[in-house]
């Protein structure tokens, strides 16, 4: 009974540190969530509703979203969190409430983690103290203040009770069928757990514990070796049943994942997670909210968009007690495996932090490939993984044990001089430092209707309709309008086409940006052919005269305030259409003469040949062979996949890049392309291509100019509203025009139409040049431009706010290099009207 009140004592003491630290979330648990954007919280409130959603119907069709329609498989774009959905399900069964399921989960993610590190630093030092500080450090750090929006990253309190079951597999004194069965069987469950709470976590979890469990075997293996040998055979057994038990339940999940990379092409490039290592200054590198070190660590902080990921600092406090560890050598704590425990939570430590630096560590200007560079190679699934900084949070938990086992060593040096009221006055002192360390200033609050009753009218009408409603919600101004058009679709689970998640099919991105012209005839037709028949048209940013405007086949079914539900009337496919018919075929944009050994952008111009109004969705890739033959002997072959645009009008054309790469010896070659998709024409090309030794492209120009063919700006505009510009430019220098460089952190040579100024034709003010307005844009080409080929560039310009008449200027630019006007060759301009 004391022993379960103190840990009833140390649960609610971390219940209380939690709401303090996090106030004033506590008053608004149905209502309210932590967010830098709204974005994150809300999508994964979708996710745990999904979860609880499948748990409480039906787990078939799991991974079949309701999101990104007509898209399958879309639960897979983003970690499932099926371990939170079995936590929450109980929560949102009583309260109906996704917000206060998620807020309670999201208060257990910190009460956990510290209640589990204190279990596993008692188990290793037998020390309370020692166990609650560790407990506190893990359970508060400040990674976690940074990322108060990631209910998935901070759900890491699983991992401290992985590592109790593993301890006391290698240390328990008993040796039992029925004691080692029962460790055995917990820690595949913890294990399980946690890998079913995030995909990131089922990696942290298999390096660190091999890694911890390694050391053990190595450090103990003397001790043991006698006893293992008699029990290895059963021990194996168990191990080995646990291990096929877990890995068929894991690939159950898998799989899934698995498809949608093969179908869909998600994994994360070897650049991006470079971008996203960390560095040794970001251990340094506080919360910008961090009472005492918020703006003394900002100078470290990472110039990336993501710099959140690369704020690793542990506290000063913490790291000096993980020293202490390691100094402080002698005890006799009632433990005598201390050391075993220090040396092993050391190497888990510094595998982490070599980990969380990335595949290369950069020297001198020399890139040195790192173990993560391996793992991202051989491992598979260690390419979702998007950022190697988060193997920092690995560190914190070594660390954090590493703590609690030098303040245990600390306290034994008090107890040894018998000066007991100073130790504990040393625990109180340690544990308000860190607490005065990890002190972040309150963050806002976003506030969202949590129950049914307060939800807007329109998604209670919804959630009162047949399943058989497919919907988009517009306008989609930002992704802010998608995160809320998800939640709000976990109180009618309609099926949408709006979505946002880890990865995001390219198609949606195109429907989504044809529905800024809705509602347009074209728009209308584009949903009837994905087969949507409601739209929820929110008007509050659109003028409502319109609605007397809609096209044929739209119509107004109900209106809520300023929100119009309008109904599409169904356009089925004609039937005579034979199903081995061709839909497109294929022009082929090629120079005749390209530099070998090189990668190139060829175009594609791709033309419908059906006579009514066609979306390839969600089938948008198709595959095409190539072939370079010489002399009548194939020199290389590869298989490349275009993505199709989203629509097609009647005999509509539409430019697509096609990715080639060119053989490494100069020479004559004959290039074959055939189309391996049924709905292109089978004719495969055949041109005759001079491959050189050297090409002169716009990463090293000579003579860079351009002739603007056609230019389609509107006369009159609204002010303040995204400008569509459209030109027809011909390449009239010598120069190869790159319209995609591989460093895309740093695309030096990739030509663009950009905007050079915005003049106001009245005053002569120049409103980029003199007022700094970040009005600028840019357009990207389709593919290489050869000297004489031309193509048609769009681009979406931001406008003043401000009417009257205004000139746009605009050129070509070779990113990095120079804009084509510089030598001589003339920009562009044109007058527009703003009202």
């Amino acid at each position: 009974m004391k022993a379960a009140a103190s840990h009833i004592a140390v649960v609610l003491v971390y219940i209380l540190l939690v709401c303090v630290l996090l106030f004033p979330l506590p008053l608004h648990l149905s209502d309210g969530f932590f967010a830098t954007e709204p974005g994150d919280p809300l999508l994964q409130i979708w996710v745990l509703r999904w979860n609880i959603h499948k748990l409480s119907t039906s787990l078939s069709s799991y991974f079949d979203a309701n999101i990104f329609y007509p898209y399958q498989n879309t639960f897979a774009y983003h970690d499932h969190m099926f371990g939170l959905g079995l936590l929450g399900l109980p929560i949102y069964a009583l309260s109906h409430n996704p917000i206060l399921t998620y807020n309670l989960l999201f208060l257990l993610s910190f009460v956990l983690s510290a209640y589990g590190m204190f279990l596993l630093v008692r188990e290793l030092t037998s020390h309370s103290g020692a166990a609650w500080i560790a407990g506190f450090i893990f359970g508060f750090l400040p990674y976690r203040f940074t990322h108060l929006d990631h209910l998935n990253l901070l759900s890491i309190y699983w991992l401290p009770f992985c590592f109790l079951f593993v301890t006391r597999y290698f240390f328990s004194e008993s040796r039992s069928t029925c004691k080692i069965s029962t460790t055995i069987a917990l820690w595949y469950l913890c294990f399980l757990l946690q890998a079913l709470t995030s995909f990131n976590y089922l990696f942290f979890s298999v390096i660190a514990i091999g890694v911890y469990a390694s050391l053990l075997l190595l450090l103990r293996w003397n001790a043991r070796a006698m006893l293992w040998r008699n029990v290895v055979r059963r021990d194996f057994t168990l191990f080995l049943i646990g291990a096929l038990l877990t890995g068929f339940v894991l690939l159950l999940f898998a799989r899934p994942y698995l498809k949608a990379n093969r179908e869909m092409g998600f994994e994360r490039s070897v650049t991006e997670t470079i971008d996203l290592s960390a560095r040794l200054r970001h251990y340094g590198v506080a919360p910008e909210n961090n009472l005492l070190y918020g703006k003394v660590t900002r100078a470290w902080q990472s110039s990336s968009t993501y710099f959140r990921e690369q704020i690793l600092f542990p506290g000063i406090i913490p790291v000096m007690l993980a020293l202490s560890a390691i100094i402080v050598r002698r005890s006799t704590l009632k433990n005598p495996s201390i050391e075993v425990f220090t040396i092993a939570y050391m190497g888990v430590l510094l595998a982490a932090f070599i980990l969380s630096l990335g595949p290369f560590l950069t020297i001198a200007g020399r890139m040195i490939p790192l173990p993560y560079s391996w793992l991202y190679q051989f491992l598979p699934g260690f390419k979702s993984m998007r950022v190697p900084a988060r193997f920092g949070l690995l560190v914190a938990f070594a660390m954090a044990v590493l703590a609690g086992i030098g303040f245990s060593r600390i306290d034994w040096l008090f107890k040894v001089r018998k000066a007991r009221i100073r130790s504990f006055l040393t625990f109180l002192v340690i544990s308000g430092m860190i607490l005065l360390e990890y002190w972040s200033l309150p963050r806002s609050l976003s506030h969202y209707p949590g129950n049914f009753d307060l939800i807007p009218a329109a998604y209670q009408w919804l959630a009162k309709q047949p399943d058989d409603v497919r919907l988009i919600e517009l306008p989609v101004s930002s992704p802010k309008d998608n995160f809320e058009a998800m939640y709000y679709s976990t109180f009618h689970w309609k099926r949408i086409i709006n979505g946002r998640s880890a990865f995001l099919p390219n198609g949606i991105s195109g429907v989504l940006n044809e529905m800024r012209h809705f509602p347009s005839q074209r728009t209308v037709d584009l949903l009837q052919q994905l087969g949507i028949n409601s739209v929820l048209w929110h008007t509050q940013d659109v003028g409502e005269d319109i609605i007397e405007k809609l096209p044929e086949g739209a119509n107004l079914m109900k209106q809520f305030g300023t929100d119009l539900l309008i109904t599409l009337d169904p356009r089925p496919i004609p039937e005579s259409l034979s199903p081995m018919a061709p839909i497109f075929d294929a022009d082929y944009q090629i120079p005749r003469s390209l530099q070998a050994s090189e990668d190139y952008t060829i175009g594609i111009d791709v033309n419908s040949l059906v006579q009514f109004p066609y979306s390839p969705l969600p089938e948008e890739r198709a595959l095409f062979h190539v072939e370079w033959i010489q002399n009548t002997a194939t020199v290389f072959s590869e298989f490349v996949t275009i993505t199709l645009p989203v629509f097609f009008q009647i005999g509509e054309s539409k430019s697509v890049p096609f990715r080639l790469t060119t053989p490494s010896s100069p020479g004559e070659y004959q290039l074959h392309i055939h189309p391996k998709d049924s709905r292109f024409n089978a004719d495969s090309v055949n041109r005759h291509i001079t491959l050189l030794p050297e090409i002169i492209d716009s990463r090293r120009p000579e003579k860079l100019q351009a002739e603007f063919l056609r230019i389609d700006i509107p006369d009159v505009w609204k002010a303040g509203t995204i400008l569509p510009v459209r030109v027809l430019v011909k390449n009239s220098g010598n120069t190869l025009w790159k319209s995609r460089i591989s460093d895309r952190k740093h695309p030096i040579g990739e030509v663009r139409l950009g905007i050079i100024e915005w003049q106001n034709t009245a005053t002569g003010e120049r409103l980029i040049q003199q007022r700094g307005l970040s009005l600028g844009a840019r357009g990207l080409l389709t593919y290489d431009l050869a000297p004489g080929q031309e193509t048609w560039i769009t681009l979406d310009i931001p406008t003043p706010y401000e009417v009257g008449e205004f000139l746009i200027e605009l050129d070509m630019v070779s990113e990095g290099i120079q804009w084509f006007s510089a030598p001589g060759s003339p920009s562009v301009a044109k007058t527009i009207q703003l009202q």
